[in-house]
């Protein structure tokens, strides 16, 4: 495979432009070691490194094709660095991972500012472990507004974790961490099982339309056994039909589309709806739409402003297409008049955002849902 043959020719350019002293071996994927032996000083260490440099750098031919290479290069040093062989390469990756997070084509030496981010990054993964056994995650719930002719009332479950000294702390700080240490799918659950639970207890208070929306990550989605887990879980709670929409909140893998269809399609069965995120406009994420039972394509906000690099038109063309195929389109991140109005003028089914309306805690939920109409027609005001 030409993947192979790649691997092959960058692991001689290596082993070509490396001193006596040096070594490189593959640790696995396109992930390689390279070790220097008796080294002077930092400054050899730098030296060799620009010789490696300008080796990966140039075009490799692999079948007649020119191939430039991106690469990502942490350096740690013994024993200035770590006289432990595991921290050394834990100290290397870590500064391999700011060249990515920087821009790639480079290299990096471990610092004592690298440390002081691995050694955050470590107390924050300890933290969310304790957590987890505490139960210190819950879920608020922020509203999607129809602004189509439907008395349904759709919640957003969003994931925040209860920290005893900085207080709610939203998941976008803490989920790559959730996902580095495997609890992704063990957090999706409780907010699936709270959620469930929250809209059980509503629908008993005489809030029959209320509908409950949440992301599961791709990870979870593609598990062999998701739908398993799943459906145990609305069979458990004797779920309603129609009331659930889960939404993947991954870009869709079309090499895989058959196991989205097939996961997808058994959801249907117990009346799960299903949402995709199209956040920054893509027609060729639109055509794999084509071929899944979608519910919903959700769109960004800031893709509809006028000062936007696409015109209103984009969204507009979406909307028609979501006709054409059946789902909704919602706008989410509303953040201002301006978008509120494009997407209103665009005729978009849902919107959400802080502008909007912000995160509810599950004890205001029932005022909310009392104020909904006047909420909606204040909103509908806007488009006239």
């Amino acid at each position: 495979m030409l993947g192979d043959e790649l691997l092959i020719k960058l692991s001689n350019v290596l082993a070509g432009a490396l001193p006596e002293n040096g070594e490189v071996f593959r640790l696995g994927g396109d992930e390689f070691a390279i070790i220097f032996n008796n080294i002077i000083d930092r400054a050899e260490v730098e030296e060799n490194v620009k010789k490696i440099n300008a080796a990966v750098k140039e075009p490799m031919d692999i079948r007649g094709t020119q191939i430039n290479l991106e690469y990502s290069l942490g350096i740690s040093i013994f024993p200035e660095d770590s006289k432990d062989r595991v921290e050394l390469t834990n100290f290397a990756d870590a500064a391999m991972y700011h060249v990515k997070e920087t821009g790639k084509n480079g290299y990096y030496f471990h610092n004592e500012s690298l440390k002081a981010k691995l050694d955050n990054k470590n107390k924050m993964e300890l933290d969310l472990k304790k957590a987890y056994e505490n139960n210190e995650f819950d879920i608020d719930f922020q509203p999607r507004i129809n602004v189509k002719d439907s008395d349904e009332i759709w919640l957003e479950a969003l994931l925040y974790w209860n920290h005893s000294t900085l207080g709610k702390l939203r998941a976008q700080y803490f989920l790559s961490y959730i996902e580095s240490i495997g609890l992704v799918i063990n957090v999706d659950e409780i907010v699936l099982k709270k959620s469930i639970d929250k809209l059980i207890e509503l629908k008993a208070q005489g809030y029959s339309n209320v509908k409950i929306a949440l992301n599961l990550s791709l990870r979870h989605f593609m598990r062999s056994d998701f739908i398993e887990r799943i459906c145990n879980i609305l069979e458990n709670k004797r779920f309603e039909h129609g009331s659930l929409m889960i939404e993947i909140t991954d870009l869709i893998d079309d090499s895989k589309i058959e196991d989205y269809k097939l996961k997808m399609d058994r959801l249907k069965e117990y009346g799960v709806k299903i949402s995709v995120n199209n956040l920054d406009i893509k027609y060729e994420i639109m055509s794999l739409f084509k071929k899944l039972p979608v519910d919903e394509v959700k769109v960004s906000a800031e893709y509809v402003e006028k000062s936007s690099i696409f015109n209103n038109s984009v969204l507009s063309d979406i909307v028609e297409l979501g006709k054409d195929l059946y789902y909704e389109v919602t706008v989410v991140k509303v953040e201002n008049d301006r978008e509120l109005e494009n997407a209103l003028k665009c005729k978009v089914d849902k919107i959400q955002g802080n502008y909007i309306y912000r995160p509810i805690e599950e004890d205001e939920l029932p005022q909310f849902l009392n104020e909904y109409s006047e909420i909606r027609n204040q909103i509908l005001r806007v488009k006239e």
